[in-house]
C-alpha cells in the first residue's frame, strides 16, 4: 500500500504542477495575498490531501495518534480564530512559512532514520 500512495502523491504533485505554477499551496503561501484568501487555500488544499490520504492508507492503527490529531484540532481552532484577529498580515505570513519549513525538516528527520 505504500508504494501506491507513493505513486498517488507523485501524480496529484505532477499536476498541480501543471498550471503554471498557480492555484498552488505554495503560491498561496508564499504570495502577497490577504491572510482570509491565502487560510481558504490552504485550508482547501490539506482537506483533499488527508482525505487522499486516509483513503490510500487507511485510518491509523494506534488510538495515540488519532488522539493527538483530534486534540490538536480541538486546539487548534479556536486559537487559528483567536490570533487570525490579533496578527497582522506580514506576521501571518511568516508563521505560516515557519510552520511549512517546520514540516519539511520533520519529514526529512523521519526519512533520514
Amino acid at each position: 500500500m505504500g508504494a501506491l500512495a507513493g505513486v498517488a502523491a507523485g501524480v496529484a504533485a505532477g499536476g498541480r504542477g501543471a498550471d503554471g505554477d498557480r492555484d498552488r499551496p505554495g503560491t498561496a503561501v508564499n504570495s502577497r495575498w490577504p491572510t482570509r484568501a491565502r487560510v481558504a487555500t490552504l485550508q482547501a488544499y490539506f482537506a483533499v490531501l488527508n482525505v487522499v490520504v486516509l483513503a490510500t492508507l487507511g485510518l491509523p492503527r494506534h488510538l495515540a495518534v488519532l488522539a493527538a490529531a483530534g486534540t490538536g484540532l480541538a486546539a487548534g481552532v479556536p486559537a487559528g480564530h483567536a490570533l487570525a484577529t490579533r496578527l497582522p498580515e506580514s506576521r501571518t505570513r511568516q508563521l505560516i512559512l515557519l510552520l511549512a519549513a517546520a514540516g519539511g525538516v520533520t519529514v526529512a528527520a523521519q526519512a533520514l532514520t
